[in-house]
């Protein structure tokens, strides 16, 4: 019989319009850097620029913190003590860097004020040489990429990539992944992927302000 062959899925951060749990704002001035990973084949850049200390944030909504924590600006995201915690219990991999967080501000409203900030963490994942396969994941264009496109983190992408509009599955190429079980893809940054280690992990210990999506179902449509 053949090995039997990964299985992957996404992860979604519930963001700061569910009003659930927490969500998270620089505080003050954020400076960012244009040190970001980049394209070893074409030079492009690879995710958003990079935050640099001090790594203030004011927590909104901070009732429920969860062991994520999304929001506009920053690092990737904010992660629990429990999650780093169970990630180096479990010998997961994935993350590039880890980002010592100082919560300045909880909330705006006075008993928000009183809560105890608690200690999190900030997250860059790595931008693996791992590849999605467009070719078979039902794309609807915007714009098709044009013919000189990076075979490396392209198609898509915007310029030469072209721009989607939809996808009616994730296909991730499993010749090509890292090995590791929560990253990005080197042509589809914006989507974080989980190895199936990590979902069964994720899940076991009920890690909370997320959903889990497996490839084949992650449709979407801009």
């Amino acid at each position: 019989m053949g090995a039997t062959m990964p299985i992957f899925s996404i992860l979604s951060i519930g963001m700061f319009t569910q009003y659930k749990y927490a969500w998270f704002e620089p505080y003050g001035k954020a400076t960012y850097t244009r040190d970001n990973p980049r394209c070893p084949k074409c030079g492009k850049g690879l995710g958003g620029l990079i935050w640099q200390p001090p790594y203030n944030v004011v927590l909104k909504q901070p009732r429920t913190i969860g062991d994520f924590i999304d929001g506009p600006g920053g690092c990737d995201f904010l992660v629990s003590n429990r999650f780093l915690e169970l990630y180096e219990k479990e010998n997961l991999s994935g993350i590039d860097r880890v980002l010592p967080i100082n919560v300045c501000r909880m909330g705006t409203t006075e008993k928000a004020k009183s809560l105890t900030p608690p200690k999190i963490f900030g997250i860059y994942l790595r931008h693996t040489l791992t590849q999605v396969k467009f070719s078979d994941m039902g794309i609807t264009w915007v714009r098709y990429p044009e013919p000189d496109y990076c075979r490396l983190c392209g198609p898509g992408g915007g310029g030469r990539g072209g721009v989607m509009k939809s996808w009616e599955k994730i296909v991730v190429d499993n010749d090509t992944w890292s090995g590791d079980d929560i990253f990005f893809a080197i042509n589809f940054p914006g989507v974080i992927l989980l190895s199936e280690k990590s979902v069964t992990i994720f899940l076991k210990h009920n890690l909370t302000n997320i959903s889990i999506t497996p490839c084949e179902e992650a449709s979407h449509s801009w």
